[in-house]
Order: structure tokens, then sequence, then C-alpha cells
């Protein structure tokens, strides 16, 4: 994906590491209504309370099935739709200076908000902390790493 943030001037802090957040979030389907500001502010919200105090420049792109099914099969292999994926533009992780893309299905949330009896709007949010969350190094490959995982979605969600 591209971002349309990276031009803008860069500051830092006393340690040298960047320290402006960007957030861009763009709506690439018309199914359903979008809140950037609102999305802006949880993406925000969940940096801060995970004391990522350094740099971040993410973009955020709310996409159809069709779409995030195409760059599924692209990047993962796998020819399905799915709810959410991160990218870590950098070559290394480093929580420090955070280059990302977080891209989400609107379908997939629209279908699992009838599902699971939520909203849309619960859905997308879950669905791009859950990518941020991956991107800040967590996963769920065990147990507790899961639990930990879904502890932390549904504090940010219910927040």
């Amino acid at each position: 994906m591209i971002n349309p943030v990276r031009n803008l001037k860069e500051t830092t802090n006393r340690h040298g590491v960047s320290n402006r957040v960007n957030i861009a979030v763009i709506n690439l389907q018309e199914k359903a209504l979008v809140y950037p500001k609102a999305i802006k502010k949880l993406v925000k919200r969940v940096l801060k309370e995970e004391r990522i105090k350094a740099g971040a420049e993410i973009t955020v792109s709310i996409v159809n099935d069709r779409i995030i099914r195409k760059l599924n099969m692209l990047y993962l292999k796998k020819d399905l739709p799915t709810d959410v994926l991160a990218f870590n533009s950098t070559e290394t992780f480093d929580k420090n200076n955070l280059y990302a893309d977080i891209i989400v299905s609107s379908d997939t949330a629209a279908y699992n908000a009838k599902v699971f009896n939520t909203t849309f709007n619960f859905e997308l949010k879950l669905y791009v902390i859950h990518g941020l969350l991956h991107l800040l190094g967590y996963n769920h490959s065990s147990a507790k790493k899961r639990k930990t995982m879904l502890r932390k979605e549904l504090k940010y969600v219910h927040t």
C-alpha cells in the first residue's frame, strides 16, 4: 500500500528516535460507513497504552473481500478472504520506528457482525486492534499467547 504521509517532516526525541505518529485511513470500499477519525484515535490510544513512544506511520486501509483475498494470495499464498492483514514495512521489527500497513475487510466485518451479534464498527475496531497487536510483536501461536492477545483486544475494543 502507498502511504500518503511518508513525506512529512520528521522530528526526533533526545535519543535521536522519531517521535511522530501519523495514521492514514484509506477507505477503498463503498458498502459501509467508516469513521477515519475514530480509527486514528483508536490506533493512537493502543500505541500509547502499549508504551510506544517513538515514531509510527501506519496506513489503515478498509477494503472488500475481493481485494483482501488477492492480497492474502499474493503475500501469504492463501486463496481466501480474511478479516485483517498487517505488514511491517521495515526489514526488521523495531518498536521504536513502526512503518506499517493494516488492511481490513469490510465484507468480513459486516458478515461477522451478524454471526456474532455485534456491530460493524465493533468488528472493524477489533480487526484494526488485532492487526496492530501483531505489528507490536503479539501473536496467537500458543494458548498462553492467544489468551494475552485476546485480553488486550477486548480491553482496547471496549475502551
